[in-house]
């Protein structure tokens, strides 16, 4: 659509709206503004888009599970050829069931799809309008999903490696660590693919992030040096009053100490004298 093709729209679609509609579309304006105008129908077309987009998600969500489910009744192998018989007739069931359920579901993405092509007539450009249908549409949409969470219920299928669930290595794969203090420790915090278990039995194994609190790094315990010796502390000074225990050179102690130093060299003098007056005896004989 051109510029001028969407000017013309924009002209016919406030020719159409009723008395009153335009002071609540635009309650703040004198005038109308195409560029306000616009800005609002581009935004309610995103709100579609938006929720058009959770059911396309929802769409190859069911497509995964139905090609899970028919390679598990392929690849299914029984002692029993009646057990095995009985069990893949009731796989086929309830695949005939799935893949109604996805062809509802595809034809209504697919209406969606083809009215989001294409702008809202101009009779339609009303404000009450579109938010009617679309919190209408997100109710349909809401009960749509619902009704699906049952359906697949009631079959034996079920989900798992939801965000909050404990992890459980049996069912789940653990591709990341985070951690999350609101959260408790070893739980779900978030799923990158979605587990399905059909009758206790796991069709697919989930992908999920598990909340786990970092461990501390280890760190290397100090090195502990070796002890000196215990050194004698240094001698003080004695105080004031108290007697030395080193004698004085003018105390009564120090002079009894030069005798005897004295005395003990005389000793040590008159046994040299004697030591030499023998060995010149022995030369004389």
């Amino acid at each position: 659509m051109t510029r001028e093709e969407f000017k013309q729209y924009i002209l016919a679609a406030l020719e159409a709206l009723p008395e009153g509609q335009l002071e609540q579309l635009l309650p703040n304006s004198q005038q109308p503004d195409l560029y306000t105008i616009a800005r609002e129908v581009t935004g309610l077309k995103g709100e579609v888009k938006k929720l058009a987009g959770s059911s396309l998600r929802l769409n190859q969500e069911i497509r995964g599970l139905l090609e899970l489910t028919q390679d598990s009744t392929e690849e299914k192998d029984a002692p029993n050829p009646e057990e095995l018989e009985k069990e893949n007739r009731e796989l086929k069931a309830n695949l005939q069931l799935l893949l109604q359920q996805l062809i509802e579901q595809d034809d209504f993405i697919t209406r969606t799809a083809k009215q989001l092509e294409t702008l809202p007539s101009p009779g339609l450009l009303t404000l009450n309008n579109y938010k009617t249908s679309m919190a209408a549409w997100e109710k349909g949409f809401e009960i749509t999903v619902d009704k699906w969470q049952q359906f697949i219920k009631s079959l034996g299928l079920y989900k798992t490696g939801l965000p909050g669930e404990p992890f459980d290595p049996a069912l789940h794969e653990a591709v990341a660590v985070k951690y999350d203090s609101s959260q408790p420790e070893n739980n779900i915090l978030e799923s990158e693919v979605t587990g399905f278990l059909y009758r206790q039995s796991i069709i697919r194994q989930a992908k999920v992030v598990v909340n786990k609190r970092p461990t501390p790094k280890s760190v290397p315990a100090p090195q502990t040096l070796p002890t000196p010796p215990p050194t004698a502390p240094p001698e003080e000074p004695p105080l004031p009053g108290e007697p030395s225990p080193y004698p004085e050179k003018s105390s009564p102690n120090h002079e009894k100490h030069l005798k005897t130093k004295g005395k003990d060299a005389e000793k040590r003098k008159r046994r040299r004298q004697k030591r030499k007056a023998r060995k010149k005896k022995k030369r004389k004989r």
